[in-house]
């Protein structure tokens, strides 16, 4: 009992006394506890969940929670989101409910809080973490070293207090590390999930995270990552926060905003009722004293704290009238001596909790005895932490009321004083500093802490709070020009590391500004690059031009003048051909490099949304690497070249294997991770390009474990490998592996504020979740995401939501207007370009016919020129002699022999056509068309067989078969 945070000072007297007896002197603890006034501990309950309560009038609240509990033991976790007031009891309520569940046996329970003026990298998780790490410090060491075997590297890099662990401290921190921060975060999570599932054994896990609100946006990125790896054995979360946090905490919000894989439970405290105040009240006041007891309830408005303060240092009820809380604790405060007073004010200053020699040196006390047992007896102030004692103010209340009492003077003088205290403490805390320099007004030291503290929370990949704190270094003044571009330059690639493109570009264009020529070109450079990759193309552009100026380079101005000077670079390289003399980058002319590196930016920033153009800046820049001969940048050349051409479809198939093989024998023979995981990228593309979609699903998988494991801030490689492996999968008809990954790639897309990934995943795979839903309206809902999208021009972005958009019309039946609204932007989709790339060639050709055969049923409709239309696209699709396209000119020539009356030459289209889907793997398609074919059929042959694909098509979470066949296959109407 003694041990306990709210230990009045003369138990723990007592206590100290008893243990200095002989041990058969020493009484039995129940009778001291009895003797004291206390009850002795309630037995083990043999129920899991039976809580013995000491609340009054929360069994409501206690019951919801111990029904989550037991959801969880069911193998479904759900997050506990407890809010209210402060003081309404909600932390209270949160342990009493964990001491049941640890109580139980069943539950492994993990709990940590939140302060405000304490700022760590990932706070949410830092006193879980560090109960954590407790904890497997008394577990047996083998058991320790196998549970840590996978994520020693990955939770040390995240979580410090690992290092304190003999199987964390033994291992190299940049083994098996991947390189991108968001994977590394990832694997962090995913690991964590795994050492508690070995450590909780049989018992459910559960994290209890007082105080949200004053948490970061880090923490609530990595919850949602934890919540989203946990699949074989789900954590159990539970939050407190104060209600106003769901507006102010851009923790809370960023947690909650987002789409969760568990079932939300929201619990709001509210205040006791006018009974259960005055219940609580009678229980903590003179018994019989009814009087006073109603009037406590009645003036403390069921705010339980309150309640408890009231009957604690109110003697008479003539004293109750009109006091206030802040009254009561500042009374408190004035009744003690003037060193514990002191004392209670640094505590209420400082930083989270913080150790009792640094309060005890700030205060200026060196016996500090008897101060703290007079803050503790006085209910001012609590033990914290295992080993080095921690003092925190009993509740955030006092602390409030305390720090508010202080004059600005006063308070300035103290947290100088803290200050002081740290820097003499053998390990300071430099975000610990900043908040003490800064409030003491010594802006210039407190930016100094901020910049180191930035560069520690990017090393541990708490980008959005180094974001913050380099954010704070600057607005709190830089000692030089040189610092602050320095800061900027901080912000920027921490800004990158959290995925916030566009942010990151300001912040580097500013580092820019003044910077020597070098330095200032490779941030514009990075600049225009994130701008581009993120998806803000006007922006992106007006940077790129500028770049490109500098460094003598060109990017033609229209797309006939991009495609003639494509045709222009293309002919030198061939005639030059890709034999180069090899060069280190430090013998070659840094000019030149930095020539090469501009173009590859800004072709890569444009290849999926701008891909003529890109092509053009991309084989000047292959010349120019070949030129130089440094070998890194010619294996990302000759890959990209490789994907440029593959755009070309079957014509360039030779010449795109040359430059795959090409560009993975330097890569492999350099050992370059980007290069490696680049040319992975590029065979994917190019697999893709050729319709060869098992292939790309396969290489573009391998590129993704490549950039895990050794590459940082490729954000174009990931998006493109991530775009192109779900769209292999829906051509591969295996929607339901679509669905099931979709949705993690628009989280992270609209995590890290990235507007081209979110947009086209909104435009391609959503609309694909809303069909199978038989939801259109939904789909549609996710293409008017395009509006935020540039219109200088006609992208690859505006042609995923055309060829969307038309597919929505036809499968809720309205052909018509899905021909209409085609053919209107069928011109500046001509003039883009964009249909010199094979495969666009080829999906925009059947998407045509497609639409055409839909709008010839209309009521009205000129039919003989709509299906002339639509036999014009089948012929020219198979003029492109590719094996799924010949599939989809057989689909087309289908349709146009229904409206001929043709049936025997229908069911031969359908046949040859289901059996080219079949061998390009196109499993949706053909069910398409054997769907059709089963329709055409009379008898229980043709009924088998539409129930057969009607089967198959459930089993991908298709909830309208006969609609997807009508948009896939418009033979027969639908």
């Amino acid at each position: 009992a003694a041990l306990r945070p709210d230990a009045p000072a003369d138990l723990v007297d007592l206590c100290r006394r008893l243990l200095a007896r002989p041990a058969a002197q020493r009484p039995d603890a129940a009778a001291v506890l009895h003797a004291l006034g206390g009850a002795t501990p309630p037995p083990r309950s043999p129920e899991p969940l039976a809580a013995v309560s000491a609340l009054v009038g929360r069994d409501h609240e206690l019951a919801a929670l111990g029904e989550a509990a037991h959801h969880a033991l069911d193998g479904r976790p759900r997050l506990v989101a407890i809010h209210g007031q402060s003081g309404i009891g909600k932390t209270t309520l949160l342990h009493q409910h964990l001491d049941a569940l640890s109580r139980s046996g069943a539950f492994l329970v993990l709990r940590g809080r939140c302060y405000e003026f304490e700022s760590v990298p990932f706070k949410a998780l830092d006193g879980v973490v560090d109960a954590l790490v407790r904890r497997l410090q008394s577990t047996e060491p083998a058991r320790v070293e196998a549970a840590l075997r996978r994520g020693a590297t990955s939770l040390t890099q995240l979580f410090p207090a690992f290092a304190t662990l003999p199987a964390c401290a033994a291992r190299d921190s940049r083994a098996f590390a991947p390189a991108d921060p968001w994977e590394l975060r990832r694997r962090a999570a995913a690991d964590l999930c795994a050492l508690l599932g070995e450590l909780g054994g049989a018992r459910q896990v559960v994290l209890a995270i007082d105080d949200l609100h004053w948490a970061d946006v880090d923490s609530a990125e990595l919850i949602k990552d934890i919540l989203r790896q946990a699949s074989e054995r789900p954590v159990h979360l539970v939050v407190c926060y104060r209600s106003e946090g769901r507006e102010k905490s851009a923790c809370v919000r960023a947690l909650f905003e987002a789409r969760l894989p568990v079932e939300v439970c929201e619990l709001e405290v509210r205040p006791l009722t006018a009974s259960a105040a005055e219940a609580l009240a009678a229980s903590l006041v003179a018994q019989g004293d009814r009087e006073r007891a109603a009037r406590i309830a009645r003036e403390s408005g069921g705010n339980p704290f309150f309640l408890q303060e009231l009957t604690r240092h109110v003697g008479a009820v003539s004293e109750l009238a009109g006091l206030t809380l802040e009254e009561l604790v500042r009374a408190r405060v004035e009744r003690l001596a003037p060193s514990a007073q002191r004392l209670a004010r640094v505590i209420a200053l400082a930083s989270g909790a913080v150790p009792t020699t640094v309060a005890l040196l700030a205060a200026q006390i060196d016996d500090g005895h008897a101060a703290l047992a007079a803050l503790r007896a006085a209910h001012l102030v609590r033990s914290l932490g295992a080993g080095v004692e921690l003092l925190a103010p009993y509740h955030d209340k006092v602390r409030e009321v305390v720090a508010a009492s202080l004059s600005d003077d006063e308070a300035r003088r103290l947290h100088a004083a803290l200050a002081d205290a740290w820097e003499a403490h053998p390990s300071p805390e430099h975000e610990t500093l900043l908040v003490h320099r800064r409030a003491a007004g010594d802006d210039l030291r407190a930016a100094h802490h901020a910049e180191v503290a930035a560069g520690r929370a990017a090393a541990a990949l708490a980008f959005d709070h180094a974001a913050s704190l380099y954010r704070l270094a600057l607005t709190l003044g830089a000692a030089t020009e040189a610092t602050r571009r320095q800061l900027h330059d901080g912000l920027g690639r921490a800004l990158i590391g959290a995925g916030r493109g566009r942010e990151a570009a300001q912040a580097l264009l500013a580092a820019a500004d003044g910077a020597a020529p070098a330095d200032g070109l490779a941030r514009r450079r990075l600049a225009a690059e994130q701008l581009l990759c993120a998806g803000y193309i006007d922006e992106g552009l007006a940077v790129a031009r500028g770049l490109l100026d500098a460094v003598s380079l060109a990017l033609p101005s229209s797309a006939t003048g991009a495609l003639a000077s494509l045709v222009y670079h293309r002919a030198r390289v061939r005639l030059r051909g890709i034999a180069f003399t090899e060069r280190r980058a430090d013998a070659c002319d840094p000019d030149a490099l930095a020539r090469i590196d501009t173009g590859w930016s800004v072709a890569m920033g444009l290849s999926v949304i701008d891909v003529v153009r890109a092509a053009s800046l991309q084989s000047a820049g292959l010349r120019l690497a070949l030129d130089a001969g440094e070998p890194y940048r010619v294996a990302r050349a000759l890959a990209m070249e490789a994907a440029f051409s593959a755009a070309e479809g079957l014509s360039s198939r030779a010449r795109t294997a040359s430059l795959v093989e090409a560009s993975r024998g330097l890569a492999r023979r350099i050992a370059h991770p980007h290069a490696l995981a680049l040319c992975e990228v590029t065979a994917g593309l190019a697999a893709w390009c050729e319709g060869r979609w098992g292939d790309a699903r396969e290489t573009m998988e391998r590129a993704l474990r490549l950039l895990d494991a050794g590459c940082s801030g490729a954000t174009w490689e990931r998006n493109t490998a991530t775009i192109f492996l779900l769209d292999a999968l829906s051509y591969l008809g295996d929607w339901r592996e679509v669905r099931a990954r979709a949705p993690r790639m628009l989280a992270d897309a609209q995590d890290r504020g990235d507007l081209y990934l979110a947009t086209l995943s909104h435009s391609r795979f959503e609309c694909i979740e809303g069909m199978a839903d038989d939801d259109p309206d939904r789909a549609l809902a996710g293409l008017d995401r395009v509006r935020r999208w540039s219109r200088a021009g006609f992208h690859s972005i505006h042609l995923i939501e055309l060829h969307e958009r038309t597919e929505i019309a036809m499968y809720r039946g309205d052909g018509r207007r899905a021909h209409d609204d085609l053919m209107a932007r069928w011109g500046a989709l001509e003039a883009s370009l964009l249909l010199e790339v094979q495969a666009c060639r080829v999906q925009m050709l059947f998407l045509r016919g497609r639409a055409a055969l839909a709008a010839s049923r209309a009521p009205g409709a000129p039919v003989g020129a709509l299906v002339r239309s639509a036999r014009a696209d089948a012929a020219r699709i198979a003029r492109e002699r590719t094996d799924w396209g010949d599939a989809f000119a057989a689909l087309l020539r289908a349709g146009v022999a229904a409206h001929e009356g043709a049936s025997d030459a229908v069911a031969d289209a359908l046949d040859a056509a289901a059996r080219a889907l079949d061998a390009t793997s196109m499993r949706l398609h053909a069910g398409a068309a054997r769907r059709q074919l089963g329709q055409l059929r009379d008898g229980d042959a043709g009924r088998a067989l539409v129930a057969e694909v009607d089967e198959d098509m459930a089993a991908q979470g298709i909830r309208n078969p006969s609609r997807i066949t009508a948009m896939l296959a418009p033979v027969l109407g639908g």
